[in-house]
């Protein structure tokens, strides 16, 4: 029986156990699916799996609505509010520290902007450090003056109610500490949905919002985050142009043929000029005036 293995997360400096473990299961696989080309460059140089092995599958979203955020804010109490938000598991590494001390200065210019940061705390800190990050988060947002502004959801939350989290948000934000994040899920499903993004350049990040889907700011670095913040047109208004090009890149589909050689086919160019969504898609909109604010 053929052996395909998907692989999350592959490291660039495994020590020697993670190191056997992985040549193993390379070696008991037919075939390996990684969801970056960092991930299929690491397997090739540091575990020595042949190119030919590997296939390069980018990470699953679903199939969210490009729709106003403003549909989905009074189910979390946001009505009338510029929402910056983070999802995900919470645990240090994420950064959530730099965001609320950007807030002073995003507020300064978004007197309405809200940070909400939704997930819970992931089980392994949990159980080794108790719940003190997201104390410490909570302190800090009193500290600087923004704890009113600052919106915790601590719990897991089912798929349908994370569709409902980020199709309310106007600007995502990934603001992790440490580059060696080779795949980031919650960001791949804010680009499915088309939204404005800001990022610390972790090696995930670099790939998926290549080519200006989504800005870089500096690791920890607040005032980067606050001035991409106050620059960026996602608020609400974000432009069709930057909003809607995001979802072709995303609604990408794999040829059969060329699913080997790990090509994604994606339809390219200003979406603001007419929507390009692949064939399958049930979304469709109507052609809109050429696009003045980017080149095409």
């Amino acid at each position: 029986m053929p052996v395909v293995t998907t692989l999350h997360t592959v490291l660039r400096e495994p020590n020697p156990d993670q190191m056997v473990v992985m040549e193993e299961i390379a070696e008991l696989s037919d075939r390996l699916i990684v969801m970056s080309q960092l991930s299929s460059q690491f397997l090739q140089e540091i575990f020595k799996v042949p190119g030919s092995k590997i296939d390069m599958v980018p990470h699953g979203v679903p199939d969210l609505p490009f729709l106003d955020p403003n549909f989905y804010k009074d189910r979390f109490g946001v009505e009338g509010k510029a929402l910056l938000l983070t999802f995900g598991l919470l645990s240090p590494n994420k950064g959530i520290e730099n965001v609320i001390l950007a807030m002073p200065d995003i507020l300064s210019k978004h007197k309405n902007a809200v940070y909400m940061v939704a997930g819970a705390t992931h089980p392994h800190i949990l159980r080794r450090e108790g719940d003190k990050y997201r104390a410490s988060l909570q302190a800090l947002a009193k500290e600087v003056g923004v704890e009113t502004q600052v919106i915790f959801h601590d719990r897991f939350v089912s798929p349908e109610e994370m569709a409902e989290f980020i199709g309310a948000a106007d600007i995502y934000i990934t603001p992790y500490r440490y580059e060696e994040q080779v795949v980031s899920g919650t960001l791949a499903y804010a680009l499915g949905a088309g939204k404005a993004i800001i990022s610390t350049p972790y090696w995930h990040a670099i790939e998926l919002l290549d080519d200006r889907r989504g800005a870089l700011v500096p690791f920890q670095n607040p005032s980067a985050i606050a001035q991409k913040n106050n620059r960026t047109s996602g608020y609400a208004s974000d432009t069709p142009c930057h909003a809607e090009t995001r979802l072709p890149f995303s609604r990408g589909t794999w040829s059969g043929r060329k699913l080997r050689r790990g090509t994604w086919k994606v339809s390219r160019g200003c979406a603001a000029t007419a929507w390009r969504l692949p064939a399958f898609s049930s979304q469709r909109a109507p052609p809109r005036k050429p696009c003045t604010s980017c080149p095409n």
